[in-house]
């Protein structure tokens, strides 16, 4: 008889380190500069794919967003109808204040261009992609573009 723990169900369907990518999610979502080093770590450390990082990294602005439409539609409950689930919703409030909604959508639109760097348009690294995503995502990015 074998118990399947959330941790067994993540590890079968493919989720590898849940705890640590909602970690790097809350601290990208939070803007804390610890998001670099936590984007390194799963990536260098524990061998995490870049594509599964995106995604979840996808899902948490997505919920920033939904959140914050709630918020401004005067939503009684904002995190039941934006659907937050996981580790968010125990900061999705205070981590919505940390952005303004342009940054959020901007935001939206940088995972996408990763990911399209990631899957193949481009021949940099993956690590260098993300980790320059998440600098542009804390707001300390030299880069223009």
């Amino acid at each position: 008889h074998v118990q399947l723990t959330l941790p067994v169900v993540a590890e079968l369907l493919g989720e590898r380190a849940p705890d640590a990518l909602d970690d790097w999610c809350d601290a990208v979502s939070m803007r804390e500069h610890r998001a670099i080093t936590l984007a390194r770590r799963l990536l260098r450390e524990q061998g995490l794919a870049a594509v599964q990082m995106l995604s979840w990294l996808s899902t948490r602005m997505q919920q920033l967003l939904m959140y914050r439409w709630f918020v401004a539609k005067g939503a009684s409950q904002p995190i039941q109808a934006a659907r937050v689930f996981g580790s968010a919703r125990g900061n999705i409030a205070e981590a919505s204040k940390c952005w303004r909604v342009s940054e959020l959508t901007d935001g939206l639109q940088a995972i996408v261009l990763a990911e399209k760097s990631i899957k193949g348009a481009s021949l940099e690294d993956d690590s260098v992609v993300l980790e320059r995503l998440t600098l542009q995502l804390l707001g300390r990015s030299d880069d223009a573009g």
